[in-house]
């Protein structure tokens, strides 16, 4: 019987690869590359532009087809281009352009760990060995992160029901997850955080 503490936890559908901002004056061209693995083969940017504060866009883009085995270049058909979700794509895009990745901080897909990551990036002063008080706040703080992690990880995959999505796997009603998502934001534990954590590079799961 296998351990599932060694089955690798199944990836988002989609998955920003790379935010790239170029500065132009007192703007910024923000390009984000994204995959979708219900559709392999294609590569998906955005471009966008940050002008006085303001995300302006998409002002492009972009879809192209990976050249085949043989080196051949493939063929977008209008039946392909049709069905694209783009929108679900270019919201994706549009929060990762807005938050970008966090300095220091790598998502490792340990929901645990990601969660106590977050809360001693947050709130370094609460030390779950200082006592009961401590401990209780420690414990509140990581499950309101782990919820909130598991909230937008399914926003990010495109899932329309987020909180019932969460909800379920955790055997609660979707009013609580919604509760505890609040609380979480009055926490620092907010949309613009979570997301640019869950944009930031992938790095292997530890307890660090």
């Amino acid at each position: 019987m296998t351990d599932p503490a060694l089955v690798e936890e199944p990836r988002p559908e989609l998955t920003v690869l790379d935010i790239k901002r170029t500065p132009r004056g007192e703007a910024e061209d923000i390009t984000v590359s994204l995959e979708d693995r219900t559709r392999p083969g294609l590569q998906v940017r955005f471009d966008y532009a940050f002008i006085a504060r303001q995300l302006n866009g998409p002002v492009g883009i972009h879809v192209e087809g990976a050249a085949g085995p043989d080196g051949a270049l493939p063929r977008l058909g209008v039946a392909i281009l049709r069905d694209l979700p783009i929108a679900r794509w270019e919201r994706v895009a549009r929060l990762a352009a807005t938050v970008g990745p966090l300095e220091g901080l790598a998502y490792s897909r340990d929901v645990k760990a990601d969660a106590e990551r977050l809360v001693r990036f947050l709130h370094p002063g609460v030390d779950p060995h200082s006592g009961k008080a401590g401990a209780r706040r420690w414990r509140r703080l990581t499950k309101l992160a782990e919820v909130s992690l598991d909230y937008y990880r399914a926003q990010m995959s495109g899932t329309h029901r987020y909180a019932e999505a969460v909800a379920e796997g955790r055997d609660v009603a979707p009013a609580t997850v919604r509760s505890w998502i609040f609380q979480a934001q009055r926490e620092g534990i907010t949309t613009e955080i979570v997301w640019a954590f869950l944009s930031a590079p992938t790095q292997a799961a530890s307890n660090a």
